[in-house]
């Protein structure tokens, strides 16, 4: 973790251990001091800073309800209020955010399986509410979080599930990589492939 000092230069302020294997997303949670880390050893790792040091506070597994293989990407809403993970089986998580006094936590609302059950290597959420993946079958999808029921006996109880909104098959010619929304124009995507190409998108277009 490092920290930008008022001349351009960078203060290493912690180097965190915890994962048992590669590291493949980091993301810091709007709002907090918090940090998320996703890894090929199938987790989720929850970090809160304590006394200038950050602490892993809580591990998202299979026993979990979390993920049963490489965790590939991350990425929170504008509000830092919910955090998606997808992996290599084509799911994504989508979690809420906990907030505490001191520090915060990860809840699960919903799991979600895309339909062609690719390998998901990137995600992104949108400022205007649209969610981007980039995918192992060199396909982009394009979701929407939604409610829905889930409980017969109580129809008042209702969780968020992701609505495929449009799917842009061949988007590049090799596994998508990343997928960007631009922060200050959520109608710009951009994305990045295999076949060494990055691609800008226009967003409007696409779902018309």
């Amino acid at each position: 973790i490092w920290l930008k000092e008022i001349d351009d230069q960078f203060e290493c302020l912690d180097v965190l251990q915890g994962h048992t294997q590669d590291v493949k997303s980091v993301l810091l949670v709007p709002g907090t001091r918090a940090l998320l880390s996703a890894s090929y050893d199938n987790t989720v790792r929850v970090w809160n800073e304590h006394d200038d040091e950050w602490v892993c506070t809580q591990t998202l597994d299979g026993a979990y309800q979390g993920h049963e293989s490489t965790v590939w990407g991350l990425c929170c809403d504008a509000e830092g209020s919910r955090v998606l993970s997808c992996d290599a089986e084509g799911m994504i998580l989508l979690w809420r955010v906990v907030r505490g006094d001191t520090e915060i936590a990860l809840e699960l609302v919903s799991r979600n399986m895309v339909p062609t059950k690719a390998a998901l290597y990137s995600v992104d959420w949108s400022p205007s509410g649209l969610i981007a993946t980039g995918m192992a079958d060199n396909s982009i999808s394009l979701l929407q979080a939604e409610k829905a029921e889930v409980s017969p006996e109580d129809p008042g109880a209702s969780r968020q599930v992701l609505k495929l909104v449009k799917e842009i098959r061949g988007a590049h010619d090799g596994d998508v990589n990343c997928v960007r929304f631009n922060p200050k124009d959520p109608g710009v995507l951009a994305s990045a492939g295999d076949d060494e190409v990055v691609k800008v998108w226009d967003v409007g277009a696409l779902i018309q």
